[in-house]
């Protein structure tokens, strides 16, 4: 699924999907939960969080057309250059808290990952193996993955506490990237992932609604 960013009107109603009217017009909101809105620690430019966050249009209006790096589609849309896919493996990660120096590297194999975390640059390596997705339903993420070395499987979700990860049914930590997304580290051969957003978190996240 190609994700956007901007607020979309319906035919015949020229009222603006926002939030969580555009969950529930069945497109996916790169900003996450309406509810539960992710930490970002992150200042990339417009462009190339466009590109991480696999979104493929942007909507014009007086702000996102002067924003370098989007193509101009028509007059309703603007086009980012080759997004990323959902997931993605990456062999090559730099330890950093400078997330700007992702926008030096190769977007497509390339992850900024924080101090200390446990999947740091001598962690993974080699070139990019296969990731195909089985599943990607709200809060549930499946996918097989197929490489000759350890690497790192990134998506394009945002990062929050509440995600729980498995490979090959074993629990297995998942870390942050680029400040902004989430991923897990993916071992050599062939592996099942799966990846599901903890009922606790979710819980939270109603509650902020109603008390919010």
């Amino acid at each position: 699924m190609t994700r956007i960013a901007g607020d979309l009107v319906a035919k015949g109603d020229r009222t603006p999907r926002t939030g969580n009217r555009m969950l529930l017009a069945g497109l996916s909101r790169i900003a996450g939960y309406a509810g539960l809105e992710p930490s970002k620690r992150s200042r990339l430019s417009p462009t190339v969080h466009a590109r991480l966050a696999g979104v493929g249009w942007v909507r014009r209006n007086e702000t996102t057309q002067n924003i370098a790096g989007l193509v101009s589609h028509d007059d309703q849309w603007l086009a980012v250059p080759q997004p990323l896919a959902r997931a993605r493996l990456v062999g090559n990660l730099l330890s950093s808290d400078v997330y700007y120096a992702l926008e030096s590297l190769s977007l497509e194999d390339s992850a900024i990952v924080e101090p200390g975390t446990i999947a740091d640059e001598n962690s993974v390596s080699g070139p990019v193996g296969d990731c195909q997705m089985v599943s990607d339903r709200p809060g549930t993420i499946e996918l097989n993955t197929n490489t000759k070395s350890r690497q790192l499987l990134v998506t394009t979700e945002s990062f929050h506490d509440g995600w729980q990860a498995l490979i090959d049914g074993l629990p297995v930590p998942v870390v942050r990237v680029t400040g902004i997304f989430w991923a897990v580290s993916s071992s050599r051969g062939s592996i099942c992932a799966g990846c599901t957003f903890s009922q606790k978190a979710y819980g939270w996240g109603c509650l902020r609604q109603v008390v919010g």
